[in-house]
Formats: C-alpha cells, structure tokens, sequence
C-alpha cells in the first residue's frame, strides 16, 4: 500500500525508524484442517503433530508503541528466517532504519546485505554456539571487567570490543554486549548481544533490544 506507507512517513512525527521482525505458529484443530486453505502439518522432535501457519510480522516503533507495518502468511513448517527474508526484502526501509530480531533471523550473509547494501542496521542476540558468543565470553572471564546491568538486579554485563566481534560468517557486527546471569535452577547463563551500529555501547544495546520484548505480544 504505497499510499499508505507515504502517509505514514509525513504524518507520524514520534517515528523512530527502528523496526521490529518476529514471528510466530498459528494453530488449528486438526478436525478443521481441510477447512483451511494454504494450512500446513509439522512434528516436533516428540513426535507431536501440528496444523496451521506460521506468521512473520514487521512492526515499527511509533510514538511509544509498536505499529504493525507489514505481515506475511505461509504454512506452518515454513522457518522464520525464508518468510522473513521475503517480508523484509519487499518492505521499503529507509536508509538508516534499525531492525530487532532474535537469534532464529541470525544469518551472516544476508545481514552483511542488510547493512551494505540497503543501510540497514540490525541488533540482535547470537546462538549460544556461534564463535562471536564463546570468544566474547570466554574474553568476559578472562579480564573479569563485569559492570552491574543497567536496569536488572544480579545480573551483570561485560562490553564487547570491536576486535571481539570477527566472525567469518558476518563482518558488520561493530558493537555488542555480553549479559551474564543465573538462571532459575542455578546454572550460569550468558548472552551476547550484538549491534552493527558503530560505537554503541552496551546500556544502549539492551535498551534498544528491550523494545522488541515490549511490543512482542501484537496480537
């Protein structure tokens, strides 16, 4: 709807350009599933069985609240990152735009896309098992130079440098933050943060991750 999209850029002045990309299952009864068109069928790693679709949605941050701009239907066993991908790449950014994502969006290539070729920043977190994550880390405890989250009790963060942050699958990761912290049964967690903002610090970063959990729950 170009129309729409121009309106939406001249007449919101609380735009931020910064966007959020999630997705999620959409699940129907088994006995209605002939009754759905385009609905599909996926099992779980127990065997268990599900019908439905999956939903990828990309909101933007307008005055305080999280305004969906574009969505995109397909079958349930369809991942997030293809429908993403094919959201995104219709979506007319503007030149500088933020997007959040999770770590099911993480790939390397088309991340460096996003931020060469179309000048589009991303913040998200990284796979536990990811180079950037265990090198960051394993640097974290090493010089044990932890500050106090800004914002969460007993947890604390470490700042990533940008020489931390050379990973072979995607080279325009410029700024990040490790977060470590316990979990409920104990055990020791850690999260790496990452921005391909230059010289954002890690306050900043969670602050501006932060958001997509604010506005995750749209429907």
């Amino acid at each position: 709807f170009p129309s729409h999209d121009k309106l939406m850029k001249t007449n919101a002045p609380g735009r931020t350009k910064q966007y959020i990309i999630d997705g999620t299952e959409l699940l129907i009864p088994k006995h209605l599933f002939e009754k759905y068109e385009g609905a599909g069928v996926i099992k779980d790693s127990d065997d268990n069985t599900s019908y439905g679709y999956k939903v990828v949605w990309i909101q933007e941050i307008i005055d305080g609240e999280g305004v969906i701009r574009a969505l995109k239907f397909a079958t349930i066993q369809d991942n997030d990152l293809k429908i993403g991908k094919e959201l995104v790449k219709g979506f007319d950014f503007e030149e500088g735009s933020l997007l959040l994502m999770d770590r099911g969006f993480l790939d390397g290539t088309w991340i460096t896309h996003l931020k060469e070729e179309r000048k589009i920043d991303v913040c998200m977190p990284l796979k536990k098992n990811s180079e950037i994550t265990q090198f960051a880390v394993a640097q974290a405890v090493a010089e044990n130079n932890w500050v106090p989250h800004p914002t969460r009790e007993d947890q604390k963060i470490y700042e990533i440098r940008k020489s931390e942050l050379d990973w072979k699958l995607c080279q325009s990761f410029n700024s990040g933050v490790v977060v470590n912290f316990r979990k409920k049964n104990g055990e020791e967690e850690n999260i790496v943060f990452v921005d391909t903002r230059k010289g954002i610090s890690g306050k900043n970063i969670l602050a501006t991750y932060d958001q997509r959990a604010a506005y995750r729950d749209w429907q």
